[in-house]
């Protein structure tokens, strides 16, 4: 029980302490410097700012109101540093008074840098026309008040009421500046780091402000007027340390967001680390090797860093026959377009990154014509990042982020790692590129050179049917009857076609040939066929059947051969049945002749030489012939002659 009271009365005696300290003088005192402190060297930076990235007289105004509300609460804080310092002398009362003066136009200031902020073509208003004429009431009264009561010591009216009519006018004079950030806000057409500074600048700046202001007025307003200890300085000093932690967080904040555009990029506080994915994905850069797989790598790489969705991202490369999608498509149009106004692949080079967000705020502080072109470039394509990936000064090829319903701010951080990635993906995109030139070109010569040997076999068959057609259109089947060792020609076509007379020329090989068949049929009584080579080297069919008559004998009938006749006869020596055309070209064609004359015989081995030796002169293919040097130059010959 006892040890409860100690801790009771302990933790009573601590929050006494805390209270008097919060109540104290001296805090508030040393409150007041530190804001002046902060709020002199915000002001310094940003003049140096402006001063270092001074673009145009719109930035310019831009500042001055911007600074000065923060003067005026410079010179709240000077006003009551003096007054605790040296009360109720000539001096304090003239910077309190100053500051009162202050105080009339310091939120009408920050309506009109909101309004001057979010407009292009900024315009006064008959309200802001209205809150000037009060503002210079007010300070006139003030001026008057405080000058009575220099010389007479006392006020030309009670103090809460002046309290009251100036917080009622700071309150109404924050009523235009609210409408518009919420139209800003709403607004679709207003960018979006735009609206994040708008909405950085309520909820830190303006917000904390008023809420100091009722804190410190809190007292006056519940008791109407002052009351001695009533109006205890524990509120002001609340409200000044929430004011000064919001508004060092919401500059420090607002600065990132290009504030004023006075900065090229969104910032971020330094902290460039090369975190271990980004490690493995230049590792896994150096070994990819096709283009699939840097897509994959990429893909990965947005999605750890950055969080965006794999389908999202997509990575393109240049100089391929054709366009992957819709996308590419509009993306070369728009790169191989001379008629614009800017030099896109000069700029693009200089910028290394487009980002949606940031070309929108760039078009609305400034139109100029790259300005212009890049942000409706990224809206036709609905892309919200185009990172072009270059080699040599060259663009090899570029990655898109696809839009989504996120408003994502990349920062200067995050843009440096896209541009230092895609600095690591050109030398292996090159060489895929370069690897898929290659292969394109290997592949066009390899489709070229088969087309043509496709186009050389076409013809090989044209000439083929055109021999066997005209063959069957002058086929005349000659007969030839054989008996007692003796043929006799039944009609014309017989002596022609056969060219010789066997009873006289015994001794040639077609007698000797038609002889042997004769007497194999009559002794066999079966018929048979054979295909034999004439004298000039033609080659006919003869079928020799027994005769019917008792008297016997041996019909011979010849004729020249068709297609499936020439098949037949050598199908069994071929090895590949899907050559058997080349079958009938070396019957049929000029090459096919000039083959069989060099090489007669249609022996296996020799018949698949033959076909192969055909096919090869067909084709652009360079050869290396392996053979005897007796028979290298006959063979040269004759795949020159046939190839020309």
């Amino acid at each position: 029980m006892n040890i409860f009271l100690d801790f009771f009365q302990y933790f009573f005696f601590l929050c006494t302490w805390i209270f008097n300290l919060l109540n104290s003088k001296d805090l508030r005192a040393l409150l007041q410097l530190v804001s002046l402190v902060v709020l002199s060297k915000t002001i310094i930076n940003l003049l140096q700012t402006l001063f270092a990235n001074y673009k145009n007289k719109k930035q310019q105004t831009l500042v001055i109101l911007f600074i000065v509300p923060i003067l005026a609460i410079i010179i709240e804080n000077i006003s009551t540093i003096a007054n605790y310092a040296i009360t109720k002398t000539i001096l304090s009362r003239s910077l309190l008074c100053i500051a009162w003066m202050c105080s009339c136009f310091k939120f009408h200031s920050f309506s009109l840098f909101i309004e001057h902020l979010t407009s292009n073509k900024f315009k006064l208003k008959p309200i802001h026309k209205v809150f000037f004429v009060i503002e210079a009431m007010l300070c006139s009264f003030f001026v008057a008040n405080y000058t009575h009561l220099i010389i007479y010591n006392k006020n030309l009216t009670p103090f809460h009421l002046v309290s009251f009519v100036t917080l009622a006018f700071w309150l109404i004079s924050m009523i235009p500046s609210l409408i518009t950030i919420a139209n800003t806000i709403t607004n679709k057409n207003i960018p979006q780091i735009l609206k994040q500074q708008v909405k950085t600048l309520f909820f830190f700046f303006i917000l904390p402000h008023i809420t100091c202001i009722l804190l410190e007025f809190a007292p006056v307003i519940y008791h109407g007027e002052f009351k001695g200890s009533n109006h205890i300085i524990i509120f002001n000093n609340l409200g000044l340390l929430f004011v000064l932690y919001t508004f060092y967080f919401c500059y420090k904040r607002i600065m990132q967001l290009r504030f004023l555009n006075l900065s090229e990029h969104v910032q971020a506080q330094p902290h460039i680390t090369v975190t271990t994915g980004f490690k493995d994905a230049i590792e896994q850069i150096n070994t990819a090797a096709n283009f699939k797989e840097l897509q994959y790598i990429a893909q990965d790489f947005f999605y750890e860093q950055f969080n965006i969705s794999k389908k999202q991202v997509s990575i393109y490369m240049r100089n391929q026959s054709s366009c992957v999608n819709s996308v590419q498509k509009k993306i070369e149009q728009f790169l191989s377009n001379e008629q614009l106004p800017v030099n896109i692949s000069k700029t693009l080079q200089l910028k290394k990154i487009l980002l949606d967000k940031e070309l929108e705020f760039d078009t609305f502080c400034n139109e100029s014509n790259s300005n212009i072109t890049f942000n409706n470039f990224l809206n036709t394509i609905h892309t919200s990042v185009f990172l072009p990936i270059t080699n040599h000064k060259r663009i090899i090829g570029y990655i898109t982020v696809e839009k989504d319903q996120t408003q994502v701010i990349y920062n200067q951080e995050q843009h440096n790692k896209m541009i230092l990635f895609a600095q690591f993906l050109a030398p292996a995109l090159h060489m895929i590129s370069q690897k898929s030139l290659y292969n394109h070109m290997q592949e066009t010569k390899e489709i070229k050179e088969e087309l043509y040997a496709k186009h050389q076999e076409v013809n090989q068959y044209k000439e083929s049917i055109k021999k066997l057609l005209k063959d069957r259109v002058e086929n005349h089947i000659g007969i030839i009857f054989y008996k007692n060792k003796h043929f006799s020609f039944r009609n014309k076509e017989a002596q022609q076609l056969i060219g010789i007379n066997p009873n006289l020329q015994h001794s040639h090989p077609t007698s000797a040939t038609l002889t042997n068949l004769a007497q194999q049929v009559e002794k066999f009584k079966s018929t048979q066929s054979m295909c034999i080579t004439i004298h000039n080297g033609t080659k006919i069919m003869v079928t020799a059947m027994p005769y019917t008559e008792p008297t016997g004998g041996v019909v011979l009938t010849v004729r020249y051969p068709e297609a499936t006749d020439i098949i037949k006869l050598q199908l069994d020596a071929l090895k590949d049945p899907s050559k058997r055309d080349y079958l009938l070209y070396l019957e049929t064609t000029t090459a096919g002749k000039i083959i069989n004359k060099l090489i007669p015989s249609n022996s296996e081995s020799l018949l698949q030489f033959k076909i192969q030796l055909l096919e090869t002169s067909l084709q652009k293919k360079a050869l290396l012939l392996h053979s005897h040097p007796d028979d290298l130059n006959d063979m040269v010959k004759i795949i020159h002659e046939i190839s020309l």
